[in-house]
């Protein structure tokens, strides 16, 4: 990662073709994000294909790399991690971003959610279901419709949202401008651990 870069995280269990996490989402703010802004930046892509022990019908993986390079993400601006970890590394790596990007069209808890805010990295997510409840620090952003995926309708997520997100919490525009950091260390300390 270079020094003193802009550091988002995205972290998934590769597990599905259907893109239930936003990973053209993310692929297509991210290009969008590194157009327009012009200090360091490195989108770290935690998609870890998750073993089909765990009893789970596994669906083909996404092809999470050619996503990036055909959104036309710069080479050099991210890298794509398939490395299984146990809980704490995982943790750490979030623990180093800048933002926790998780772009879902569809999260029954967002568990990754409430622990990147629990340790004070804030999160951009699309605002529906848990995730407009419980993003207290950071940027929900609305989306744009609902689709169809196998497992309902689902939310659309914005790519320009996203992307202005990122140039938010980038720039220092956004999050913790009212103690919302501390706020979402509280709720989480204190309702969900």
């Amino acid at each position: 990662v270079p020094t003193n870069a802009f550091v988002p995280v995205m972290s998934f269990g590769n597990y599905a073709s259907d893109d239930r996490k936003g990973v053209d989402v993310a692929a297509l703010a991210y290009s969008d994000f590194c157009r327009s802004y012009t200090q360091p930046s490195y989108l770290y892509i935690r998609a870890v294909t998750i073993n089909a022990s765990i009893g789970h019908r596994m669906a083909a993986s996404l092809p999470v790399e050619s996503m990036f390079r055909a959104a036309g993400v710069p080479s050099g601006r991210y890298v794509v991690d398939t490395v299984e970890r146990d809980y704490a590394e995982s943790l750490e790596v979030v623990a180093l971003a800048d933002v926790l990007l998780h772009p879902s069209r569809s999260e029954g808890f967002g568990m990754l959610v409430l622990e990147a805010q629990h340790i004070g990295v804030p999160v951009i997510t699309t605002r529906r279901g848990a995730m407009k409840d419980y993003t207290m620090h950071g940027v929900s952003v609305k989306p744009v419709q609902r689709e169809w995926l196998n497992i309902g309708y689902v939310a659309t997520p914005d790519v320009h949202g996203v992307a202005e997100a990122l140039r938010g919490v980038a720039n220092g525009t956004c999050c913790d401008l009212n103690g919302e950091k501390q706020r979402a260390i509280d709720v989480v300390t204190n309702s969900m651990s």
